[in-house]
């Protein structure tokens, strides 16, 4: 049984503004085609130091929320909601094909793990220093499914165990600091950037009131 927390915040007029959305991004998506919204699905941002050094299990509080974007069952796009530091939701950013086929094919691997008698809790984990993105299942044990592994490369969904993701983080945090010194530890990190740079962010069409 896979659970995914509850999403609290607004979501009137979403779907238009994805719309808007996708108008600049110049998808052939017109206003009267229906789309799919898979989620949200709550975003944490993790500290690099302290996966390296083993612990990885999520913050208490997610840093925003992320909706899978479909037509036809086919995947056009992210939405992200990313909030403040004191849990006010921000303006959304939206992103292409790219990224929002990465996020399908992690959770299609992710559903994989739903059908027995384990239960996992749904999330995407991100370490934006380290261009690492995962869908994350909570449970015993862990799986983390990367959609992004330090490089702009993206490869075919792979699950990893606790130890494998930690691996992953200590190597790629070794490539950073070699490359540009000592990372000083962030005292945090925006949503926005977690997978890959958004094509459209705080624009007219993405912009809430408030």
């Amino acid at each position: 049984m896979i659970n995914v927390q509850r999403f609290d915040g607004q979501l009137d007029g979403l779907e238009y503004r994805i719309r808007q959305a996708l108008v600049h991004l110049g998808s052939p998506i017109g206003p009267q085609t229906e789309l799919e919204l898979l989620g949200p699905i709550p975003i944490y941002t993790l500290d690099p130091f302290r996966v390296a050094r083993g612990a990885t299990k999520a913050p208490e509080s997610p840093s925003g929320w992320r909706i899978l974007v479909q037509h036809g069952g086919m995947p056009e796009a992210l939405a992200d909601i990313p909030l403040s530091r004191d849990g006010k939701q921000l303006s959304e950013s939206v992103r292409g094909q790219e990224p929002a086929r990465a996020l399908a094919a992690a959770l299609e691997q992710a559903s994989a793990y739903g059908g027995g008698r384990r239960k996992y809790s749904l999330s995407i984990v991100s370490i934006p220093r380290l261009f690492i993105t995962a869908v994350f299942l909570a449970g015993a044990p862990s799986v983390f499914i990367p959609t992004r592994s330090g490089t702009a490369e993206r490869t075919a969904p792979k699950a990893l165990g606790r130890r494998e993701f930690m691996k992953l983080v200590k190597a790629r945090l070794g490539e950073v600091q070699r490359q540009v010194g000592a990372l000083s530890r962030p005292a945090g990190e925006a949503l926005r950037g977690t997978d890959g740079p958004p094509s459209v962010a705080n624009s007219p069409p993405v912009r809430t009131e408030g």
